[in-house]
């Protein structure tokens, strides 16, 4: 299973406990406000804060769930979504095939 496949499945099951009216998103994804809407969640979850769940999670934990949420913003990444807006994810792109750094200039 792709790390966006799983990380949906995680969602759409958390949601669907405190949602009885939320509509499950749905793999693979084809629509940009989807997308939007996972890097959205992504930046959230890779917040410091909540990355290391207020200083209750030891580094190797925050350091495999960093990975795992850059994974699934890589994947989307891949398939083609814009991730301009994206706290985390808009210095990346795929060029060739390839996901890249983008070269920026301050």
């Amino acid at each position: 299973m792709s790390y966006l496949n799983a990380y949906i499945k995680q969602e759409n099951d958390w949601n669907a406990i405190f949602d009885k009216d939320y509509t499950p998103i749905q793999y693979p994804i084809t629509e940009d406000k989807v997308a939007k809407s996972i890097f959205n969640s992504l930046d959230s979850k890779l917040s410091p804060e909540n990355l290391m769940c207020d200083g209750e999670r030891s580094m190797k934990d925050a350091k495999a769930w960093s990975d795992y949420y850059y994974n699934v913003g890589f994947e989307l990444l891949q398939a083609g979504f814009d991730a301009s807006y994206s706290e985390n994810f808009y210095c990346y792109e795929m060029k060739n095939g390839q996901l890249v750094e983008k070269k920026t200039t301050w």
